[in-house]
């Protein structure tokens, strides 16, 4: 009986082992299943626009005709490979590649994905052309000429060590297996630079304003459009004296499917109501973008497909503004990333859009020499203390290499709480006869702006009680569309010839 007992506990235990084995094997699949599709499901979601890849016909007659459904199997490949190598970069981890890559692509994606995080280094492809070459008769492997607009960067944590854009040419091989087409070769066969040196002649404002409408300011202006507004308002500001508007293209408004054909047919609108009217216009682009992740840049140059046609077909457009105050980025996404960002899509820009003259409107004076070799105009925000304000205009001047120096942003609240503090009608007209006085010379100034606002906007200004109240008082016109005693000191100022 005791050797039976033995034996039964024995048997129990080793059971229990077993399942004890297989418990911890299973947790360790699932932990990494969860991992894989934790990093799978935020890819997707940088792939939710149209695909990045770009159809071009056969050189010849292939053995299978390749269809439309063909094509668009393929492509969510090619863009996902793309991204996926990326977000592999940034996390270190090649888990994601599988879904994309296969036999010597996966091998050579994992060994570039392990040296790239190791020194920080990325790649990141924008667009796509594909070319077929060979598509086998039963459908099982297809081969593409494949031309990439690609951006390879090194970074440490302040510096950019190196940046370059090329456009690529690829020869890449497709298998068709029993989980659909992945990518079993990739080899390089050339590339050639792209443009990212300023090369546009701008043209320059005068006298200008910030524009919102007074009850639809930031995220609520392309939603809530409305033409007799624009108009009207247009009308206000050119009978002011004024000869330009900055205006702020919403980063989401113009890329989401939903709302991207609205907001492009109200931007040629605005833009056409601005030519009537005698106005230039800057458009000021990814305004509220709140992701810099190398794994977006894919959705920031579908954003500037949509907008650059149009801004750059529009006579009333001077020059673009890349970014607001890309500069107040640096804190939450690292001034690296940020310049390597916005040097990318300047290059990009370049590349669609060569006619284009481009500026970034940093927050402040200090920031102004930040890519004035790349940039075709200078321009900064001035908020700071108004007696050195010719100080630093000068000192702006002098960094801009010859450019033309613009300050896009500069403009004082009204908001009165007790006998006139701590502002007043009259202490902001004061303070802008000052500034424009200080700023003689400048190849066009823009006041921040037109209205007083009848609503704030959390998104952009925040939930403070004081700062909103603050930034619904800096109109030269009040809520009921008055002119304040600012609005003659900017038309008096700019009719003596500013």
């Amino acid at each position: 009986m005791t050797t039976a007992l033995f034996k039964l506990a024995v048997f129990l235990g080793l059971v229990l082992w077993l399942i004890w084995l297989a418990a911890g094997f299973y947790a360790r699949l699932s932990e990494n299943a969860v991992t894989y599709r934790y990093i799978s499901d935020a890819l997707d979601q940088r792939l939710i626009y149209p695909s990045r890849v770009t159809w071009l016909p056969p050189d010849r007659p292939l053995d299978r005709p390749i269809t439309y459904a063909d094509e668009e199997q393929v492509e969510k490949i090619i863009d996902k490979a793309w991204s996926a190598l990326t977000l592999a970069q940034i996390t270190g981890d090649s888990a994601v590649l599988r879904d994309s890559f296969t036999g010597v692509a996966y091998a050579r994606a994992e060994q570039a994905v392990a040296e790239a995080h190791q020194h920080g280094g990325l790649i990141s492809v924008l667009s796509s052309t594909a070319r077929p070459v060979f598509f086998h008769k039963d459908a099982s492997l297809l081969q593409l000429e494949v031309d990439t607009f690609a951006v390879r960067a090194l970074l440490t944590e302040d510096r950019v060590e190196h940046h370059s854009l090329t456009r690529d040419r690829n020869i890449v091989t497709l298998l068709n297996g029993g989980y659909g087409w992945r990518i079993s070769n990739l080899r390089r066969i050339g590339n050639e630079p792209a443009q990212a040196l300023g090369v546009a002649a701008p043209r320059a404002g005068r006298a200008g304003f910030n524009y919102y409408p007074a009850a639809t300011p930031w995220t609520l202006f392309w939603s809530a459009y409305e033409p007799a507004i624009i108009e009207a308002d247009f009308a206000r500001i050119r009978n002011l004296g004024a000869d330009s508007i900055r205006i702020f293209l919403t980063y989401d408004a113009f890329l989401d499917p939903e709302t991207s054909e609205q907001s492009v047919e109200r931007l040629r609108h605005l833009l056409a109501t601005a030519e009537k009217n005698g106005l230039s216009v800057v458009p000021t682009l990814f305004d509220l973008k709140s992701d810099f992740s190398p794994v977006t840049w894919v959705n920031d140059a579908a954003y500037l497909d949509v907008v650059l046609p149009i801004v750059s077909e529009a006579a009333s457009v001077i020059y673009v503004d890349l970014k607001n105050e890309s500069d107040l980025d640096f804190k939450a996404h690292g001034k690296a990333k940020t310049l390597t960002w916005l040097k990318t899509m300047l290059a990009y820009m370049r590349d669609r859009a060569p006619e284009l003259a481009a500026t970034v409107g940093w927050s402040n004076a200090a920031s102004a020499p930040l890519l004035v070799r790349e940039l075709d105009v200078v321009t900064y925000h001035d908020y700071a203390n108004v007696d050195e304000a010719g100080i630093r205009f000068q000192a702006v001047k002098a960094a801009a290499a010859g450019k033309p120096v613009a300050v896009t942003e500069i403009g004082y609240s009204a908001y009165t709480v007790l006998f006139g503090l701590p502002s007043s009608p009259r202490r902001q007209a004061d303070k802008l006869a000052q500034h424009l006085d200080a700023l003689r010379g400048a190849d066009g100034v823009y006041i921040w702006t037109l209205h007083d606002f009848v609503r704030h906007d959390a998104a952009a200004i925040g939930r403070s009680p004081w700062r909103r109240r603050l930034e619904t008082k800096f109109g030269l016109l009040d809520a009921k569309g008055r002119e304040k005693p600012a609005a003659d000191v900017f038309r008096n100022t700019f009719a003596q010839g500013q």
